[in-house]
């Protein structure tokens, strides 16, 4: 019996077309910007951003001159999307919000970035208080969590 996780995880990786991703969740919406804009005014010098999708959020930030972008790490569960972050120069790797390790296998120490970004994923947790609680201890100084729009898909229903 499939999970509504592992359902939700195919849903991204077999079929969400990039195409509807980027029409959904690309650069050129109002709030990223303004998102952009209030970390570089925060002087917050390394970012995660925990489900970073097709890297939107760092091309925004290179877009606003973000004086830090060499300390950005972004993380998703979907492979094909951290395949497309790599493609462009995004330092990404796959992970799972509900246990925040590295890309070598360790878990991320506490306290290792000044930001935490939880940017529109948690619409698409049943449960979310992992996501919430790694994001916290992660975080030095602030974890921005966002929900943007309602998710509403066949991933949520269990098969």
């Amino acid at each position: 019996m499939k999970t509504i996780q592992d359902n939700h995880l195919a849903y991204w990786e077999d079929s969400c077309l990039t195409e509807d991703f980027l029409r959904w969740c690309g650069d050129d919406k109002y709030w990223q910007h303004v998102v952009a804009e209030w970390i570089g005014s925060s002087k917050y010098q390394s970012i995660l951003d925990v489900g970073c999708g097709t890297g939107v959020m760092y091309e925004v930030l290179r877009q606003v001159e973000y004086e830090f972008l060499e300390n950005y790490k972004g993380m998703d569960i979907t492979p094909r999307w951290i395949e497309l972050c790599k493609a462009k120069g995004i330092p990404s790797f796959v992970g799972d919000s509900r246990n925040l390790v590295g890309p070598s296998g360790d878990k991320i120490p506490d306290s290792s970035y000044d930001c935490v970004l939880c940017l529109d994923i948690l619409n698409h947790q049943v449960e979310f208080e992992n996501t919430l609680s790694e994001a916290l201890r992660v975080a030095k100084k602030a974890v921005l969590v966002s929900f943007f729009k309602p998710f509403e898909t066949p991933s949520r229903i269990v098969q």
